[in-house]
């Protein structure tokens, strides 16, 4: 937001619906996640924190529907940008500086990445924390929202097939496949044979890896 969307909004070559495509609500999404962090640094069982913060703030996940349904959108009015004005391809590569060397590209899909990462985190804590815990409960039903969210999210912007097979795979280290544009497009299963065992491979392929 600092390197890239922010600066943008300030550049006279860029048309009013330009700025509003690149930026769609990413200021709100900002606003949702600081208060989500103030209500995670609260002095109390962890447990209890994070309950009680998802439950507060779950409801306002639904803002993460309008910028993934934006994203495609985002992508290509910053190719379009790109291929009229040399002057923006300079200030993106200047920016990357700014962000540990991250592109626009890479940065625009973070958020998407987030909302797919709550429901893989609530999956793992709910298995960790014992039944008879006083945030047991409200851990369940924050669990619920944060999934029906996610699922409402997914189910209008990603391909659901995907995000099962990278839940699958082991969820975080997988998560950098998720991409609004990316379908998987057919499964199979190989087996490796080895002097000493047989195993099998599963192969995916994606649309973009046609």
């Amino acid at each position: 937001l600092k390197a890239y969307i922010r600066p943008a909004l300030r550049m006279t070559t860029l048309t009013a619906a330009e700025k509003r495509q690149l930026a769609s609500n990413l200021e709100d999404l900002v606003q949702c996640s600081k208060a989500l962090l103030a209500e995670l640094h609260a002095d109390a069982d962890p447990v209890v924190v994070v309950a009680k913060a998802f439950l507060t703030v779950a409801p306002f996940l639904k803002m993460y529907h309008t910028y993934c349904s934006n994203y495609e959108a985002a992508l290509a009015t910053q190719r379009a940008i790109i291929k009229r004005d040399r002057g923006f391809a300079k200030f993106l590569e200047t920016q990357k500086a700014h962000v540990n060397n991250a592109t626009f590209e890479s940065c625009l899909i973070k958020p998407v990445q987030r909302i797919m990462r709550y429901p893989l985190f609530f999956s793992e804590l709910i298995r960790l924390v014992p039944d008879d815990h006083e945030a047991r409960n409200n851990l369940v039903k924050a669990n619920e929202l944060v999934q029906s969210v996610s699922s409402w999210v997914n189910a209008s912007c990603l391909d659901r097939s995907l995000y099962d097979v990278v839940s699958d795979l082991g969820g975080h280290s997988f998560m950098q496949l998720i991409e609004p544009h990316r379908k998987l497009k057919l499964t199979m299963v190989c087996y490796v044979s080895t002097e000493s065992r047989q195993f099998p491979a599963h192969i995916y392929v994606l649309s973009d890896s046609l």
